[in-house]
């Protein structure tokens, strides 16, 4: 589906200069590189999460596998072309969503401008009908389906762009910082139409967002971009393991003391009192160690405390920052 091999992107800007700088006709230029020699392969049916600080480079990738953007070095394919020599026909079967930004016309109806999408991408009347119609029941657009675009609000209108990139059936959906914004009820609306287009296993997603819980709600596999390079590229399953071990046990007594837990000296651990918190765990040995600690102490609660999914990313990304300093 897409294939991107030892991709750079740059961008120069003009340096500041003196008074007298701005008489010239050539002026200093500094190279900003968006993307530093990148290599992924996402295959069809993939659902991907792109995240990174401002400026780490998500909007460049989204715009260079579109097409919109030439690469300054290396070779990036999608459905086996370089979009920037096929943006036309593999415009037929992408789609892609920026949040900020509306495809829609704002002065007539949002089924209007479908209408018109319809007629731009050649959709027959009848898959037209028939896409229209699930668009407006996953998404809820009957109630503003005929008003014109500039009276909707925020989350209203996002729904409806989400809705239109559809219109053609694209077997590869971009999907910019969709949510950004949103309320939580629209936000949960295009979270769930997003999760239903992927259940049905033949669509390829990449969404780009700032919100960790996006991705690890809808995505099966997460890249991370830090100043244009990728520092995180596994899958979402594989980061919450990780989570599981990245954990903390804490067992309370009834007494002050503990007594007979001479098998902790093997693990990572604290007292404080009545209280014993385990960090690190491994779960399948829980069971045993549980067992002997029970076996001497009266045990009052047990509580297990697994990391979050974003700070298991946000340790991996310090991990990463320190090993290339």
């Amino acid at each position: 589906m897409i294939e991107i091999n030892n991709l750079s992107k740059s961008y120069y800007v003009a340096e500041n200069g003196n008074f007298f700088s701005y008489f010239k006709f050539t002026k200093k230029k500094r190279e900003i590189k968006a993307l530093n020699n990148i290599n992924l392969k996402i295959e069809k049916g993939e659902t991907v999460g792109l995240i990174g600080m401002n400026g780490a480079g998500k909007s460049t990738l989204i715009k260079l596998i579109t097409g919109i953007l030439y690469p300054s070095k290396g070779e990036i394919k999608v459905f086996g072309h370089d979009p920037t020599k096929h943006r036309l026909s593999n415009n037929y079967r992408l789609t892609a969503v920026f949040g900020q930004r509306c495809q829609l016309r704002w002065d007539i109806s949002v089924f209007d401008s479908y209408k018109l999408l319809q007629k731009i991408y050649k959709v027959s009347d009848n898959d037209f009908q028939k896409r229209v119609t699930e668009i407006v029941k996953v998404l809820a657009l009957n109630e503003f389906l005929h008003q014109p675009v500039r009276t909707l609000s925020l989350g209203q209108k996002m729904r409806a762009e989400l809705g239109a990139a559809f219109i053609h059936d694209p077997e590869l959906i971009l999907l910019d910082e969709p949510t950004i914004g949103l309320d939580i009820l629209s936000k949960e609306s295009i979270l769930d139409f997003i999760k239903k287009i992927k259940e049905e296993g033949n669509k390829t997603i990449i969404l780009t967002t700032h919100d960790v819980s996006d991705i690890q709600e809808v995505c099966n596999r997460v890249i991370v971009l830090d100043k244009g390079n990728v520092i995180i590229d596994d899958l979402i399953s594989n980061i919450e393991d990780l989570c599981e071990t990245d954990n903390k046990v804490i067992i309370t007594n009834s007494k002050n003391s503990f007594v007979g837990i001479d098998i902790l000296s093997q693990y990572n651990y604290k007292i404080e009192g009545n209280i014993i918190t385990i960090f690190n765990i491994d779960k399948k040995t829980l069971p045993k160690l549980l067992e002997v600690i029970f076996a001497k102490n009266d045990i009052r609660e047990i509580k297990i405390e697994n990391a979050e999914f974003k700070d298991v990313l946000k340790k991996i990304y310090q991990k990463n920052q320190l090993q290339n300093l």
